[in-house]
């Protein structure tokens, strides 16, 4: 029995088609392990925010009194949202 051409470049299509969906996938859940955004929350402690900033924890905690945060029970949290909006309006152009 024959097969039609049509049949088996449309399956061949389908086929790379799949497979750079399953790249695309697996680079996108590389980068979100990467920046840390796999666990779902807005917040991070101290020592992300930090990695976040590309500072040093000595330097956000001495500068707490410039940088937006929330204090719980003495422990510190950041919004990444929070950081991002204050770091675009303290940008120098």
């Amino acid at each position: 029995m024959a097969v039609n051409p049509a049949y088996k470049e449309g399956s061949l299509q389908q086929q790379t088609h799949n497979s750079g969906r399953a790249e695309v996938e697996a680079l996108a859940t590389a980068l979100a392990e990467r920046l840390h955004l796999t666990d779902g929350t807005p917040w991070m402690n101290t020592a992300e925010a930090a990695q976040y900033m590309r500072v040093s924890v000595r330097w956000l905690r001495q500068h707490l009194h410039q940088v937006p945060h929330s204090k719980v029970e003495g422990r510190l949290f950041f919004s990444r949202n929070e950081l991002d909006s204050w770091l675009s309006r303290n940008r120098r152009r």
